[in-house]
């Protein structure tokens, strides 16, 4: 087996079963509540009840997030270097968090102190099972023996065909967040107007569609899926979700009624993503022919 451990944060929002079955290290991301107390956003030994963090949201609770700093990755890759394995870290998008420039520090300071190890850092441009999915293929390759450098090559190889559709169910988190504006918020809310975003290649969240009605906005992600994925009854393929599980049984019927996948990977979104994007989010992910739909 390579000798390296492959690290990523929790906004790669994966199951605790694959994260387990992989030897997956998840570095956790910080949420602050209405009470002002923090909170990690994963403990592998005790799951936190999404359900009702997102319940907490719909009453009108206002969460805030904190991202990882320098010392606390030097301190997380530490642990793994003085083990005499080599690190890597597959970040969450550098257009959405500090996340990435944060560990690129600690990598330099890591390396000073162990020069003989090796860390690689990727910024995945990627978010939630999105970049869980990039995780997931790193580990299923470092599993077949690809060496730290080729697995690194291949994520970079491949991150931008990692395609990212999104749809919201309230306009008011997006609004909070920057990604609307007020007009776009009162108007879309009036009309029941549902936004489609992707992630770009700069791993910017963008909105590509608006459409009126919640179905109508699922069955476009599953439709832009069918028509620029690869393969996919040989591909596993990722959603997660803003605790709206019967919404997630659409998308797959959507989807499984036009072709069949091998493996369909389904997850809440965490809190850290979750807080600005809110209760009813839901993302689908795939490797397709290109990041940009239709």
């Amino acid at each position: 087996m390579s000798n390296y451990q492959i690290i990523s944060d929790s906004c790669s929002n994966l199951p605790i079963e694959e994260i387990k079955k992989h030897d997956i290290a998840i570095i956790p991301m910080y949420w602050i509540d209405e009470n002002g107390e923090e909170h990690i956003s994963f403990d592998i030994n005790n799951q936190p009840d999404l359900k009702k963090f997102y319940d907490k949201m719909r009453q009108g609770a206002i969460i805030k997030t904190s991202a990882i700093n320098e010392t606390s990755f030097i301190e997380f890759f530490e642990q793994f270097l003085k083990k005499g394995l080599d690190v890597l870290y597959i970040a969450f998008s550098s257009a959405l968090s500090t996340t990435y420039s944060s560990a690129c520090v600690a990598r330099d300071v890591a390396l000073k102190k162990y020069p003989e190890r090796k860390v690689i850092v990727i910024d995945s441009l990627s978010a939630s099972t999105g970049q869980g999915l990039l995780v997931y293929y790193a580990a299923l390759n470092k599993e077949n023996n690809m060496s730290l450098e080729e697995n690194a090559s291949w994520i970079e190889d491949h991150k931008l065909n990692l395609a990212h559709y999104f749809t919201v169910d309230d306009l008011k988190y997006l609004f909070r967040g920057g990604r609307v504006s007020k007009t776009s918020f009162i108007l879309g809310s009036a009309l029941r107007i549902k936004p489609i975003l992707h992630v770009n290649d700069e791993g910017k969240l963008v909105p590509f569609a608006k459409v009126i009605g919640r179905k109508k906005s699922i069955q476009i992600m599953a439709n832009e899926l069918l028509k620029h994925a690869k393969d996919l009854k040989n591909q596993t393929i990722a959603i997660s979700h803003g605790d709206c599980k019967e919404d997630v049984d659409y998308l797959i019927s959507l989807i499984e009624s036009k072709t069949k996948v091998k493996k369909i990977i389904v997850n809440y979104i965490d809190q850290t993503i979750g807080a600005h994007s809110g209760p009813g989010t839901l993302a689908l992910f795939a490797l397709c022919d290109t990041r940009h739909p239709d």
